[in-house]
């Protein structure tokens, strides 16, 4: 055991002691309250690393809550998505139209990201059984290849709707069965496939899980049953 009576601690209040000149002793859960207290940030304090992360993220919020300013992300419109196509068709030094750009963009599902690597597909097909030139048929030829639907949803997507529907009669169904189903993480359906399927009106999500909604149903051309339906078949 060591002797502290003779090292200089200073009772600041209870359970609270300073050594000169900067050691604090005390116990963990006085120190925990403290940094919740007194941080400047409004996220969950934290130690080390994981504090450093959180005050990253939450510092330029508080910034902008100080001076009123209040910004909300938001997925990309279709004629942003297009001069992000346009831009990617002149860095890959290929010729494409506005038409060509516009069908690209539609089918982007609202993502940059999206829209370079279907350009440059579009691009590979232009150049291997096309003229060179990215038109609205061109487009049209190879999206329809890369099975990428008039809505931007590929196989994955309709592989998603469809196991709510077909497997479990539209729902509801919770996203760790659903992700068995399909044989895919159930972080990458929640992070990947499901912020678009919602935010286009596919699927909901509900507290009991997902649920395919009538616009889904209509998306396969079937007609979803009512309550009373699936209840007495």
């Amino acid at each position: 055991m060591i002797d502290t009576s003779t090292m200089g601690l200073i009772q600041v209040e209870e359970d609270v002691k300073i050594l000169p000149p900067n050691i604090i002793i005390t116990s963990f859960d006085k120190i925990i309250n403290w940094g919740r207290l007194s941080s400047l940030w409004p996220t969950t304090f934290g130690l080390a690393c994981c504090a450093i992360e959180m005050m990253a993220v939450g510092a330029s919020h508080y910034d902008f809550d100080r001076f009123g300013i209040i910004f909300h992300l938001d997925f990309y419109s279709q004629d942003e998505l297009k001069q992000i196509v346009k831009r990617s068709a002149k860095i890959l030094k290929t010729e494409i139209t506005e038409e060509g750009a516009s069908e690209i963009a539609t089918r982007a599902r609202a993502t940059p990201r999206v829209a370079n690597r279907l350009a440059k597909r579009v691009r590979d097909f232009a150049q291997v059984r096309g003229t060179g030139v990215i038109d609205i048929d061109t487009a049209r030829r190879a999206l329809d290849m890369l099975e990428v639907d008039l809505f931007g949803l590929d196989n994955m997507d309709r592989k998603f709707l469809e196991t709510i529907i077909f497997k479990f009669d539209g729902g509801p169904v919770g996203i760790e069965t659903l992700a068995a189903a399909i044989g895919e993480e159930s972080e990458t359906l929640e992070d990947v496939y499901e912020p678009y399927l919602v935010k286009e009106g596919f699927i909901d999500r509900t507290p009991r899980g997902r649920m395919a909604t009538r616009r889904a149903y209509e998306h396969f051309n079937l007609i979803k049953k009512t309550d009373q339906e699936r209840l007495f078949p």
